[in-house]
């Protein structure tokens, strides 16, 4: 087994010491991916383990690769807490100070997630209201980066006929 894949699997089983042992033995690991171009950050991410995402991230992971599924390691965090199978309310409050830490290592925000959550809050009604302080932090720090303009909009593609 490569330690790419023994890393997965620390990750996986949330064995902290056996993944920090691999990555100080093998520094390369940040820059290795899978066939899916998912990197240790995407699973770090997606398995919401917030002790191997911060030192994934202070020895320089790419907080923005883009895997196989467009995804990035921080959309993949946002949206696991959604789907977290442990029975927890999503976002409690230990992960919206996890997602104000990863916030300081400047994700870039694509407009497509804060509209990708907004269609899961339709979905699920009595998530209206609940997840203000997250949809704040990403618009946010959206418009930071976007220097407080919104992306500009495309014309219709497909003018309407006139009669």
């Amino acid at each position: 087994m490569s330690a790419f894949n023994k890393a997965v699997e620390a990750i996986k089983s949330n064995n902290f010491n056996q993944f920090e042992e691999l990555l100080d033995n093998n520094p390369t690991l940040l820059l290795e991916s899978d066939q899916s171009d998912y990197t240790l950050l995407h699973y770090a991410c997606a398995k919401l383990a917030n002790d191997m995402i911060f030192i994934l991230l202070r020895d320089g992971a790419n907080l923005n690769a883009v895997a196989l599924n467009d995804k990035t390691p921080f959309e993949l965090f946002i949206f696991s807490n959604f789907n977290n199978k442990d029975g927890k309310k999503p976002f409690p409050p230990e992960q919206i100070e996890a997602l104000e830490k990863i916030l300081n290592y400047n994700p870039n925000i694509r407009f497509n997630l804060i509209q990708d959550f907004r269609k899961f809050e339709q979905h699920f009604p009595m998530t209206n209201k609940a997840y203000d302080q997250v949809i704040n932090l990403l618009i946010g720090k959206a418009y930071e980066q976007h220097e407080g303009r919104p992306p500009k909009k495309r014309p219709n593609p497909r003018p309407k006929p006139k009669f």
